[in-house]
């Protein structure tokens, strides 16, 4: 069978020689308006990109974490992408928010309060929000919460009635819901120009008003977002554009930080905010812990230090975390490589491991003499500084170590009962270990592992670490080393546990407590 043209392909399907012909003129006539489209794609795909290379997105973002937070470099990084991109000061982006509407809803209730008015100067809103602003009656709607809504109808023309828009805008009114989309009705959508007229006109009479975009279907179609023309929010669908038809479930919201700040403390509960176990507020965490007769001892930042060219890349993000902890007369922050590799990979890095070397050794300097702070590498299994030859190059530097005793004999130790490996290193070197982190190893997947039985990537390699008193490494041992060498460093009681839930891993911590407090290791 020979190779047919297009139109003997319509005629076999049926389709006339008049239809076909009306499509190709209608398409030449539709070419210039289809080209922009591109061209708009383009610049937009470009923009996202940028954004990633800005904020260093890199494979260490895709590493497994449990979702509660912590050293969670994926879900940081991505809400950095996302403020970049829409130009906001920050972003909230989560598969906790399942859809638009949950998105809205969150976004709506986490900046309202009994007795605040919300206003739709862009008529009826999508339906279903109707039934959370509480037009129509629904359990836990903004109306149940003594919200109250109005809105101003729109002009035969499907725009602004900008007369009855002021006469709206009541000392009541705290927060102003434009809807980008047409939806369901038969109304213009709205170009990104037109909804900044209308927020300026708004800005004008009412400085105070919060104003939200719904920017449900309309990310990415112009070169310019709402967030660029003076919208305080902007919220939308992850299903729906910004996921790229990939995404099955989540939601963001970007703007103003302390409105995205509302957003978080709503979307978790009151004292977790976004960073999702740690309030970032030096005044509030300064609150919560007298609350709880608490105090920091140090402070962690996990960096992706092989694709860091510099120093100069990451210290913005280490000033911002210095000051905090000087704030708490810290004297201690724990760093760690966040780039997971097999041995493979990492045999042929070792220009980068220097350049990691270096830019720790600028990063220690400049925090010590800055803010009078004493950075720890922490080791890190299957990253570029994990052995004892690599650990040792970091003390001939004069660096310290937040010495991960767990980490340290799963990447340099055996599987056999009484292990020590760790205790030996930190026997040679407690000069320069004034922290440890308490962990152990299960003998039984370091085995498998040293066997050649468990690929770098199963699954059960996520449970190597387990309870101090079941590990490789004798935690009695352990305690007499400690006595012997007169160690009055900080201590931490740790256990990786990424499938666990945060009750669990609640209950593991407490066992592990307990058991170094049986064994008299700490009091």
């Amino acid at each position: 069978m020979g190779i047919m043209d297009t139109e003997k392909i319509y005629e076999g399907l049926g389709i006339s020689r008049e239809v076909w012909e009306y499509g190709q003129r209608t398409e030449s006539r539709l070419k210039e308006r289809f080209e922009e489209f591109d061209k708009n794609a383009e610049y937009n795909q470009m923009k996202v990109i940028r954004a990633m290379q800005e904020n260093r997105v890199s494979e260490g973002c895709f590493n497994y974490v449990s979702g509660y937070g912590y050293n969670d470099l994926g879900r940081d990084t991505l809400e950095s992408v996302y403020a970049s991109v829409f130009h906001t000061e920050a972003a909230l982006v989560r598969p906790q928010i399942t859809c638009g509407t949950h998105a809205l809803a969150l976004a709506l209730a986490a900046n309202l309060r009994p007795g605040d008015e919300l206003l739709s100067p862009v008529g009826k809103p999508y339906d279903t929000l109707e039934e959370v602003i509480g037009i129509r009656p629904s359990k836990g709607s903004l109306a149940e919460y003594g919200i109250t809504y109005r809105q101003v109808e729109l002009l035969e023309d499907g725009y602004f009635d900008y007369p009855a828009i002021e006469a709206a805008l009541n000392e009541k009114i705290k927060l102003v819901t434009i809807q980008r989309s047409k939806g369901y009705q038969t109304r213009p959508s709205y170009s990104v120009e037109k909804i900044g007229e209308l927020i300026a006109f708004i800005k004008e009479r009412r400085p105070d008003v919060i104003c939200m975009v719904d920017n449900c279907y309309g990310e990415f179609v112009e070169r310019i977002e709402p967030s660029d023309v003076g919208a305080d929010m902007i919220v939308g669908s992850l299903i729906k554009n910004p996921g790229g038809g990939l995404a099955p479930i989540g939601g963001y919201i970007a703007g103003r930080e302390d409105l995205i700040e509302n957003c978080a403390y709503r979307l978790t509960s009151p004292g977790l905010g976004p960073v999702g176990y740690l309030p970032t507020d030096i005044g509030q965490l300064r609150e919560e812990l007298a609350r709880r007769d608490l105090s920091i001892c140090g402070g962690t930042a996990c960096y992706d230090f092989l694709k860091a060219r510099s120093f100069a890349d990451v210290r913005g993000d280490v000033d911002d975390l210095c000051k905090r902890l000087q704030a708490f007369d810290v004297h201690y922050l724990m760093t760690m490589d966040g780039t997971a590799m097999d041995c493979k990979t990492k045999a042929g890095l070792k220009e980068q491991q220097i350049r990691t070397y270096k830019l720790f050794g600028e990063m220690g300097s400049y925090c010590r003499d800055t803010y009078g702070i004493e950075v720890l590498m922490h080791p890190e299994r299957r990253s570029l500084i994990e052995t004892r030859e690599e650990l040792e190059r970091l003390i001939d530097l004069d660096l310290c170590i937040c010495f991960d005793n767990g980490h340290y004999a799963a990447a340099n130790g055996n599987w056999k009962q009484g292990d020590r490996s760790a205790l030996d290193f930190l026997e040679a070197h407690i000069d320069h270990i004034p922290y440890l982190h308490f962990k152990n190893v299960s003998g039984e997947i370091r085995k498998m592992e040293m066997e050649g039985a468990l690929a770098p990537d199963d699954p059960r390699m996520d449970d190597i670490m387990c309870d101090l008193e079941d590990g490789i490494i004798d935690y009695e041992a352990y305690r007499d080393l400690l006595d012997r060498l007169n160690f009055r460093g900080v201590g931490i009681i740790e256990q990786d546990c990424p499938h666990a839930t945060t009750q669990e891993a609640f209950e593991k911590a407490k066992k592990n407590l307990a058991y170094l407090q049986k064994i008299h290791l700490i009091q």
